[in-house]
């Protein structure tokens, strides 16, 4: 294919079809990449949908950490203990009992 020379220049010029000639005659012709096209629906909008619905229970719930340890805390959410903060916590009370109980005694 020829390249279409301007008539007031003499150089090069672009030609129909999306392909530009180089401004340099010396220099092989460059192409403009051509305009892609619409994506196509491969997958139906439904069956899409219902598929990310699917998803949403299969997230892991966020674990709580222990504001003692940072571990992972287990138990009530109030609390915010992990087990063995909480077995710690749960035997320094039955110790201060019996120390009160014995003081009273």
């Amino acid at each position: 294919m020829p390249a279409t020379l301007c008539a007031s220049t003499g150089r090069p010029k672009a030609l129909a079809g999306g392909i530009l000639v180089s401004k340099d005659p010396f220099l092989p012709p460059k192409r403009q990449p051509p305009k892609p096209s619409p994506p196509s629906k491969v997958v139906e909008p439904d069956l899409l949908a219902g598929a990310r619905a699917s998803l949403e229970g299969d997230r892991v719930p966020r674990v709580e950490k222990c504001s003692v340890c940072a571990a992972a805390a287990s138990g009530n959410p109030a609390e915010k203990l992990c087990w063995v903060c909480r077995h710690l916590k749960i035997s320094a009370w039955k110790d201060a009992d019996l120390q009160q109980g014995q003081q009273q005694e």
